[in-house]
């Protein structure tokens, strides 16, 4: 009874061991947090330092122990004015992060905006009259914008008559102007 009761035990001893270096080969999970979503806003032209306070804040929320450069770094960053984006990547040495973040710059539109405009053109104008009437009335509030190059007149005929609808439209590509707005011709000014 000895001899069997010790062969049982060796029995069920081996397929112990035998689960146990099992277990052990089973893959670790990574206790890195991800920095693949992080979010910051950021925008046109700010400098370095404000650009790597701000990611750095946002860093702490995830993983407080992840210090820049150790753990992560950030591209793109030294002229915001140029990028349109910043990376935000965890370096390969890192213990506390993982991933890669793109930041997209927030541009700032400076250009103005004419939809409020309102320029007063009269029945009985030739075309030549109103071009110049409304280059001179635009260049007088925005210097340096230009016919062509900066906004279009649209639906301008040989002869203004009154009610006539005329379209100054900026260029999407213009560095001064936005938008559009829309003359009504007026009735021909009364002679005196």
């Amino acid at each position: 009874m000895k001899k069997t009761l010790m062969i049982l035990s060796g029995i069920t001893i081996i397929p112990m061991l035998t689960s146990t270096v099992v277990a052990c080969n089973e893959p670790q999970t990574s206790n890195k947090k991800t920095i693949d979503n992080l979010f910051v806003e950021i925008e046109h032209g700010m400098l370095l330092n404000a650009v790597q306070t701000l990611i750095t804040k946002a860093i702490d929320a995830i993983e407080p122990r992840a210090l820049f450069k150790n753990d992560y770094t950030i591209e793109g960053s030294e002229v915001t004015a140029e990028y349109e984006k910043i990376h935000v990547i965890a370096t390969p040495k890192s213990k506390w992060l993982e991933g890669h973040a793109v930041i997209f710059v927030k541009k700032q539109d400076r250009r103005i905006s004419i939809s409020e405009w309102n320029i007063k053109l009269f029945g009985e104008m030739n075309q030549e009259e109103a071009i110049q009437e409304i280059e001179q009335w635009i260049s007088n509030k925005v210097v340096g914008a230009k016919l062509a190059r900066d906004y279009s007149i649209l639906h301008l005929p040989k002869k203004l008559t009154e009610d006539d609808e005329i379209m100054i439209k900026a260029y999407e590509d213009s560095a001064l102007l936005k938008d559009s707005f829309k003359i009504t011709v007026l009735p021909p000014k009364k002679q005196n």
